[in-house]
């Protein structure tokens, strides 16, 4: 019609009144909207138009398989809730904020379903708005004091989900009954490969593969009185079987670590233009598979190690040409296996530590004396840096400054039985390494035993064990001391500590080397009984929290071993003397 329209003014046909072309057109835009509804790549167009925005509706649409699962949950006491949570205008890293949230709500309940998509929610495809599905035992109110809790949250509410399945499961499901090709056979072909489990049940199969391991050892200590060789083969093969089930069904809790470090490229990203940087972030290692509790409390140090890499360490373009470096600075992020352990690096090329600035901040707040003399060594300046409080930077920003960085990595590490070594270089960058167990359940323990009692200790915090003659400890500023390949190791005595009489030092004493809090501490203990596989048992909630002891164990003997924490026993020892 338009075309006619336009050939017939052309050729110089009157048209006699405006109501005739008001008609026309009308008639082109009336067939233009049916074309549009009806046209398959226009609609197309339209819908992904509407998914670029991502807008939330009100209300999230659930499957079946997601009714399903609501449903049992129902069955067991819990509640389903829709939580519409809103960000504040202009906020940054959007999808750290959105983790955080995740992270908070999956410590009390379980996340169904959220709308946009993770991957949208992931990848920052969406405004400021997003709704979750998620199945808990705690009150709306606990939830929304939670998730409000968290920073850059303007509001968040929690509306009760009803039983009642909507009209938009029944048109799916017939609509998966009438196409051969629907997502029921892509839903079985999905079943065949993944079972749905909550984290619950791993975590009583865990329980009863650790009783297990205890009963294994009872046995294998039985063993050790029989002398008939059909019966030690078949304990043998026992131990090698429960062994094997041992590492299935702690495999089952691995996940790849790739769910966090996603989430950097576009962090760095942000907070390089918000500093006018030019910053390049490799990962590598990705793959790396860790338990999922250790999973989901490393990121938030892993946040603050790469915002100190940005803010810290790599330093502005002028800067970077003027000392002959590339303008482009270069993070590294990544995780390996090692042993039993997963070490997760965090390296950059950027002006590594200041030793200089770092005395000069310590003699401000108090951490070193107004008069001290000669400069800092580098692993002194690495232990204030690791100091609550301490921060280098003159000015508190939002991604630096308020000295919680790396004391909150140290604690949160040592709080997952991990340790964090620094390595610095000046002017050429730095280097941090962040060594956890693979599992926090069953782990390798070292027993040793002081007055009588056992106890067990990590043998990741383990370095190494000697026997020492009397007449080579020496004393220093009322603190015993050995020399250890021609560096000055402190001794304290581990019955002391743990507040019994001390272990008398007469001939040859047995000395573990640990990893203490400012570098290496030797505890002197009465005896070495071995290694052995232990399962954590957390203590009752009667004791409370006991500054130095992270749990305990039963022993193959049926005893009963409480398991040190070295880095907060050390920490309670020294702030009592001082």
């Amino acid at each position: 019609h338009l075309e006619m329209l336009l050939e017939r003014t052309l050729l110089g046909e009157e048209i006699t009144s405006s109501a005739q072309v008001t008609c026309m057109l009308e008639d082109i835009i009336t067939k233009k909207n049916s074309y549009a509804q009806t046209d398959p790549s226009t609609q197309a167009q339209a819908e992904k138009t509407e998914d670029a925005i991502n807008k939330p509706k009100e209300g999230i649409s659930l499957s079946e398989f997601d009714m399903e699962t609501i449903q049992q949950g129902q069955s067991q006491g819990y509640q389903a809730y829709e939580i519409h949570v809103q960000l504040r205008e202009n906020t940054m890293l959007k999808s750290v904020r959105v983790y955080t949230i995740f992270q908070a709500l999956e410590a009390v309940g379980t996340i169904i379903k959220c709308q946009p998509s993770a991957q949208d929610l992931e990848d920052e495809r969406f405004d400021i708005d997003f709704f979750i599905i998620f199945v808990t035992q705690e009150t709306s109110d606990t939830m929304v004091t939670l998730i409000e809790g968290i920073s850059e949250v303007q509001s968040a509410t929690a509306t009760l989900l009803p039983l009642q399945q909507t009209a938009v499961t029944v048109e799916q499901k017939e609509a998966e009954e009438q196409s051969p090709t629907s997502a029921v056979q892509a839903r079985g072909v999905f079943a065949d490969k993944f079972v749905r489990v909550e984290t619950d049940r791993l975590d009583t199969l865990i329980n009863l593969v650790g009783e297990l391991v205890i009963s294994r050892t009872q046995v294998l200590e039985m063993a050790k009185e029989m002398e008939q060789s059909d019966t030690n083969s078949t304990i043998v093969q026992l131990d090698r079987i429960t062994t094997d089930l041992q590492y299935a069904a702690m495999s089952l809790r691995m996940v790849p670590i790739k769910q966090v470090f996603d989430r950097f490229p576009r962090m760095v990203r942000d907070l390089s233009q918000a500093k006018d940087k030019n910053i390049q972030l490799e990962l590598y290692g990705q793959e790396t598979e860790l338990d999922r509790s250790i999973v989901n409390q490393i990121s938030d140090p892993l946040v603050h190690l790469i915002r100190n890499s940005v803010d810290h360490g790599i330093e502005p373009k002028q800067q970077r040409l003027a000392q002959g470096k590339p303008e482009q600075g270069h993070i590294q992020l990544g995780a390996r296996h090692e042993g039993s352990h997963v070490l997760i690096e965090v390296s950059d090329d950027g002006q590594g530590v200041d030793v200089r600035k770092v005395k000069e901040k310590a003699i401000k707040k108090g951490l070193l004396p107004a008069n001290h003399l000669g400069e800092l060594s580098v692993q002194e300046a690495i232990n204030l840096l690791f100091e609550p409080g301490f921060s280098t930077n003159d000015v508190v920003t939002d991604v630096s400054g308020r000295g919680v960085g790396m004391d909150a990595v140290k604690s949160n590490v040592e709080a997952l039985s991990g340790i964090v070594e620094m390595e610095p270089t000046p002017q050429v960058g730095s280097k941090v390494t962040i060594k956890l167990p693979l599992t926090l359940a069953i782990i390798k323990a070292l027993l040793v035993s002081t007055q009588g009692q056992t106890y067990a200790i990590p043998i990741q915090s383990v370095r190494e064990n000697l026997l020492v003659s009397c007449n080579q400890i020496k004393t220093i500023q009322q603190q015993s001391v050995i020399t250890l390949r021609n560096k000055v190791l402190p001794l304290i005595n581990l019955a002391e500590v743990l507040g019994n009489k001390e272990t008398e030092m007469n001939g040859t004493i047995s000395v573990i080397v640990t990893e203490g809090q400012n570098g290496k501490i030797g505890l002197i203990v009465d005896e070495l009984l071995g290694q052995q596989e232990i399962v954590i048992k957390s203590l009752s909630a009667l004791l409370g929290d006991i500054p130095g002891i992270a749990g305990a164990t039963v022993l193959g003997n049926g005893d009963v071993a409480l398991i040190l924490d070295n880095s907060t026993l050390l920490k309670t020892r020294s702030e009592g003397n001082g």
